[in-house]
């Protein structure tokens, strides 16, 4: 980060967010029907869906070459493991199911909603316009020739509260990250890429060397501590200020890189997470 002004760092991170568009494996496996805003593919819709949501926003001229770039080898990066698996047993470039599987057990999944396309057109519209007009609005609270870095980050973490949710509940149903190894969604891939772009800036552009740390975070002791408690109250309470002490301890380290440094437990749709913002 120390290479990247502040607020371009964070404009890094919401291009992350949406280098991939919400329905991306709906277009993969039927890009005829389901690349419903304009685009040839999905790398194509994704490009509208963000033009839409960055629109007159403190994101607004950060898309350059050179960003772009990094997004690319920041995707290339997050999928690491799913890339190396299809190398290894899948020769194919399109694999069209609409399954979701465990990732520790195949046996176990789920069918996926097949979305009729005029309704995912329409609550894709819903999402980047509801998106788009907080993000204008919290433009509208900085003077960006002063204060263009909070404008920036506070529009990110604004972006990383919204986005997911918000495409749930306008019926956007999830979408697989990659067809060819169904075990996660396309929410996932896009947190997992901002999360790398941490690690990105710090090496050359033509190096795959990474730059960062994975931290873990222990509490000794913490099963007697909660064990030591009488009442059903207690047990809560103790579970509670555990709770809030690691949060407390994570959010330092959230407010300086973003939320979406926290692995696990994510924040995101997390409840701390919200009541800070």
């Amino acid at each position: 980060m120390s290479s990247l002004s502040r607020a371009n760092f964070f404009a890094l991170k919401a291009l992350a967010l949406l280098h991939d568009p919400p329905h991306k494996h709906y277009c993969i496996i039927d890009k005829q029907r389901y690349c419903v805003l304009g685009g040839q593919d999905h790398e194509d819709e994704a490009k509208c869906f963000r033009k839409r949501v960055l629109r007159d926003t403190a994101f607004s001229g950060f898309a350059t070459r050179e960003n772009l770039s990094i997004i690319r080898r920041a995707d290339a990066i997050a999928s690491g493991l799913d890339r190396w698996l299809i190398e290894f047993a899948v020769r194919t470039e399109v694999l069209r199911t609409n399954v979701i599987t465990n990732i520790f057990n195949p046996r176990h999944c789920r069918q996926l909603p097949t979305p009729n396309p005029d309704e995912l057109r329409k609550s894709l519209e819903i999402v980047a316009q509801e998106v788009n007009k907080l993000l204008r609005e919290t433009k509208g609270l900085f003077d960006l020739t002063r204060e263009l870095d909070k404008a920036v980050e506070f529009s990110y973490v604004l972006l990383y509260a919204l986005l997911e949710p918000l495409c749930y509940v306008k019926g956007i149903p999830p979408s697989l990250a990659d067809t060819r190894t169904p075990t996660h969604t396309v929410m996932d891939h896009v947190h997992a890429t901002a999360l790398t772009v941490n690690m990105i800036p710090l090496a050359s552009e033509n190096s795959s060397r990474l730059s960062g740390y994975i931290v873990l975070i222990d509490f000794p002791g913490i099963h007697e501590f909660v064990d030591a408690a009488r009442k059903a109250g207690d047990f809560w309470a103790g579970s509670w200020l555990v709770s809030e002490v690691a949060w407390r301890l994570a959010e330092k380290l959230m407010d300086e890189f973003g939320p979406d440094i926290l692995i696990c437990p994510t924040p995101r749709m997390n409840p701390y997470f919200y009541l800070k913002y």
